[in-house]
């Protein structure tokens, strides 16, 4: 059944990208092409750079750094650690089947590479209760073809590997591990996120 499903997700996805793409007027390789050279550009200015994750697991943070690095991540995610957060002493903390609670805010890297700040607050300030909605069910699954069968995708699980509970992180997601309802857009994002086991 799962597979039946899937499939039909990808078919309607893909009639998604083709419908978007025909409005657009650009086709989806050209996208897909835009979306490349925004996350290169975001990742090449103001002195950012990338790095492999550190086999050690010695991450350079805010916390004990000046300018972090985004560490690469599979699938063409980025992370940015602003805040480790507390992890246990196996350097571990969150686990498959936790529900994690998160908050962000992001911004279309497509936008901010024509020189517009699409910043949106999404709950990250959010203190009226209603941010608690925001949560998936921790999974340590990778790969782009599976992140349509979660809502938020599954870009945004990837770092919870390495960083602990409260961690806040600046992280590169693009539109194949995004939030699913958005897939079809193209649009890579750069989010501010803060993930917590419990409601904050």
């Amino acid at each position: 059944m799962k597979i039946k499903i899937g499939t039909g997700l990808v078919f309607a996805a893909l009639a998604c990208m083709l419908l978007f793409s025909c409005k657009n007027g650009k086709s989806y390789i050209e996208l897909r092409k835009e979306e490349d050279n925004a996350i290169n550009k975001y990742l090449s200015s103001d002195g950012r750079t990338t790095a492999s994750l550190p086999a050690d697991g010695n991450f350079l943070t805010r916390e004990n750094s000046e300018n972090p690095p985004f560490y690469i991540l599979p699938d063409g995610v980025y992370m940015q650690i602003v805040e480790m957060g507390y992890r246990e002493p196996s350097g571990t903390f969150f686990r498959p089947g936790d529900r994690v609670y998160f908050r962000f805010e992001r911004m279309s890297l497509t936008l901010w590479a024509t020189g517009v700040d699409d910043r949106w607050g999404g709950n990250w300030s959010d203190s009226s209760g209603a941010s608690d909605t925001y949560f998936f069910d921790y999974t340590t699954q990778e790969g782009p073809n599976s992140s349509q069968y979660y809502q938020y995708g599954l870009g945004i699980e990837y770092p919870l590997r390495y960083v602990g509970n409260g961690a806040i992180l600046n992280l590169i997601v693009p539109s194949k591990m995004g939030f699913a309802s958005e897939i079809s857009n193209v649009i890579p994002y750069l989010f501010k996120i803060r993930y917590n086991l419990k409601e904050n």
